[in-house]
């Protein structure tokens, strides 16, 4: 937030995580009531901490002046997916007045999920292999097929090795170009883990 010699303000956005993140979206709110920007700043750095709650306030007020974009569209369905609501997640997805077009990049991971749900694993690894196609070098499509082996017990370990390497490399503007993700690389603790087991097993 910069104060102009005239006494008005200006707000610029970099996206960033955290409550301290999120104090100041709410500050620069105050300032530039309904700046879509701002909400959904606001939103997506609430998800990223789980506060479920508190995206789903953000996301009602974006509502009033963003319903029609994709990136609120995308918003909507990050919020169900913080409340694990599935069956509102699918009658989204199959709602006709939906358009995730520009954000399909980010939204393909709930088609992915929601055939994982149904074990229809033959379309998830065909979802999984245009998404892999279209972004080589986004984790979560790694983390993806490392799930959908793991169901099928057969887990893939160049998958999860993968993941995480993409996720420990993140680089401050390979991170800002995934911005819209808010589950980016939250499960790096969960494969380490998982991975670990494995090795004793053997």
């Amino acid at each position: 937030i910069t104060a102009s010699p005239d006494g008005t303000f200006s707000v610029q956005i970099q996206e960033a995580g955290g409550k301290d993140a999120i104090d100041k979206y709410q500050e620069a709110l105050k300032l530039e009531e309904g700046n879509v920007a701002i909400l959904r700043a606001l939103a997506r750095a609430q998800l990223r901490i789980d506060d479920c709650g508190g995206a789903d306030t953000t996301i009602k007020i974006a509502e009033n002046y963003d319903s029609m974009s994709s990136e609120y569209q995308l918003l909507r369905l990050q919020g169900l997916q913080c409340h694990k609501d599935e069956i509102a997640i699918a009658e989204v997805l199959e709602a006709k007045d939906i358009d995730l077009e520009g954000v399909e990049k980010f939204s393909k991971v709930f088609m992915v999920e929601q055939n994982y749900l149904k074990k229809d694993f033959k379309k998830a690894r065909q979802l999984l292999s245009s998404w892999e196609f279209q972004m080589p070098d986004y984790p979560e499509v790694y983390f993806w097929k490392w799930q959908i082996s793991n169901a099928q017990a057969a887990p893939d370990k160049t998958s999860a090795q993968k993941y995480l390497q993409l996720c420990k490399g993140l680089t401050p503007r390979k991170r800002k170009s995934f911005n819209l993700d808010v589950e980016l690389c939250k499960a790096t603790e969960e494969v380490e883990a998982k991975l670990k087991t494995l090795e004793v097993k053997k």
